[in-house]
């Protein structure tokens, strides 16, 4: 198993590497898979005396689409819990910051024109914005077109469906 957030680039039969299936996050069969899902979360915080933190960790923690199952990030979650059965008051933390780097992404909004940072700045006021979803993008192609970054962000998980 290889993993990663966009498809592995020059598949092919002449390759070492061949014969891949690409299970991109708008694929429902293998969706639950990951991360937690709602009743896994659930069970967790039972299992562990934390139940009163479901609402918390669902306000910081949920929020990935795979297909159409909703996942929670699981190395927050796994985290999150560590932490709160041994300080009940804990709050909550971006367990995933500093665990990759996003200078492929600094350097996309850098050189994206004025639309593209004005679509940013929609997002960041809460609102919405349409763009396709390609799945056959790879990190080769990132930089052929300021909608690859949509589709970065999208694939990556900065970026969440709604409809």
């Amino acid at each position: 198993m290889i993993t990663g957030c966009l498809r592995v680039s020059k598949e092919s039969i002449f390759t070492g590497l061949n014969n891949l299936e690409i299970i991109s996050i708008l694929n429902e069969n293998y969706a639950r898979y990951f991360g937690f899902t709602q009743p896994e979360v659930e069970e967790m915080l039972y299992y562990y005396g934390i139940s009163e933190k479901k609402e918390e960790l669902k306000r910081w923690y949920d929020g990935y689409l795979f297909g159409n199952t909703e996942v929670y990030n699981s190395w927050s979650v796994v985290n999150y819990i560590k932490t709160a059965i041994t300080n009940q008051i804990a709050f909550p933390k971006p367990y995933w910051s500093n665990t990759s780097s996003n200078s492929i992404i600094k350097e996309l909004i850098e050189t994206a024109d004025s639309s593209v940072r004005k679509e940013i700045e929609e997002l960041i006021a809460g609102k919405e914005i349409k763009k396709p979803a390609h799945e056959d993008i790879t990190y080769a192609d990132i930089k052929e077109s300021q909608d690859n970054l949509w589709n970065f962000l999208f694939f990556t998980g900065y970026l969440k469906m709604t409809g």
